[in-house]
């Protein structure tokens, strides 16, 4: 028998219970329940327990202004999405706001028919086909059979096939540029390259979440990437990178910052142009260091040197399936023995 946990269950003589179950209805201003009736035939009294306290004393809402309460709740939300995603979001607003104005429409589900078509004038599918998805998540109300058939319409006419990519640093490639970079930015580069992570991941990393297991062997916990910013604990933030040689000295690049700083301030913009001028190829960009990274090991998971799932873990994509859930992940104290267990020391020791 279930009871609420608000109210207190006593045994009464049967002559006095259905005048009793009356009564604490009438109090409680509604009709009797299922249970109630049931408790009713079974002779025991309903009677409510005093309401708790609440364990601490609220501020008044009078305390704060409006413009404080926004605050408040823009900096809960900022967390929802990275930095970039939410100047996309905003740029695509404003845009769709001077687009009603300017044609002097209404905002209906035939403008945003129109709008799209006017974004894809000069856009690529790719690229509209991200916008187009954005859009309809912040103006949910604006999703119909049109526009999901929009929708529709790119993927099939190509909105998730790239027409061009970067290609990937070769193995000589990533070293050469290695070794041309100042101390304080080999790391993050050896990192990057090792971990077939995106620069913007690297960045996070303070050496509060390194871990130097022996002198070729080091674990990582990333704190959040681009696939894992609402899940802190997914598996594959654990990496064991292994190397041929001492990274001793690499990591204590990073043991002479303080534990929450970053390993490196330097942008996408800035690495991309060290990558060009070190290999001379201008087509080279930041996201090179992962696509070649990728290559390489897809190459090896071919030849049954590596198991692709453990490919797949390392690239750290969205839907990769995971070994572990990401509670024991967060149970776990000793992170850097997990890492190692996971086995992505499999794939980091080919880079």
């Amino acid at each position: 028998m279930q009871t609420n946990p608000l109210v207190k269950v006593v045994s009464t003589p049967s002559e006095s219970s259905d005048e009793s179950s009356e009564l604490n209805q009438q109090v409680r201003g509604r009709a009797p329940t299922i249970q109630t009736r049931c408790l009713r035939s079974r002779n025991i009294q309903i009677r409510e327990a005093e309401p708790t306290r609440p364990r601490t004393r609220r501020i008044p809402p009078t305390r704060f202004t409006l413009k404080k309460l926004d605050d408040i709740t823009a900096m809960r939300m900022q967390g929802a999405f990275a930095k970039s995603t939410w100047q996309r979001r905003q740029m695509l607003d404003r845009e769709w706001a001077s687009f009603q104005e300017t044609m002097r429409l209404s905002p209906t589900a035939g403008t945003a028919l129109r709008f799209f078509s006017w974004l894809g004038t000069n856009l690529q599918d790719t690229s509209l086909h991200t916008y187009v998805t954005t859009f309809l998540a912040l103006h949910p109300e604006l999703k119909c059979a049109d526009t999901r058939n929009y929708l529709r319409g790119l993927k099939m006419t190509g909105g998730l096939r790239p027409t061009s990519q970067v290609p990937g640093l070769t193995k000589e490639e990533a070293y050469k540029v290695l070794q041309a970079c100042p101390p304080p930015l080999q790391l993050a580069f050896f990192i990057a390259w090792k971990t077939a992570s995106r620069w913007a991941d690297v960045r996070s990393l303070t050496p509060g979440d390194m871990t130097l297991i022996s002198p070729n062997e080091a674990a990582l916990m990333f704190p959040t990437t681009k696939a894992t910013w609402m899940r802190p604990f997914r598996p594959d933030l654990l990496v064991h990178i292994v190397h041929d040689s001492d990274i001793t000295r690499l990591l204590g690049q990073a043991l002479r910052l303080h534990p929450s700083r970053p390993i490196t301030n330097v942008t996408t913009q800035q690495i991309t142009k060290i990558i060009r001028d070190v290999t001379g190829n201008k087509r080279l960009s930041s996201r090179s260091i992962k696509r070649g990274a990728a290559d390489l090991l897809m190459t090896a998971a071919s030849k049954g040197l590596v198991p692709v799932e453990t490919v797949g873990r390392l690239l750290k994509h969205a839907k990769t399936p995971q070994l572990i859930h990401d509670t024991s992940v967060r149970y776990t104290t000793n992170k850097a023995m997990l890492a190692v267990a996971l086995g992505s020391g499999k794939a980091t020791k080919l880079l």
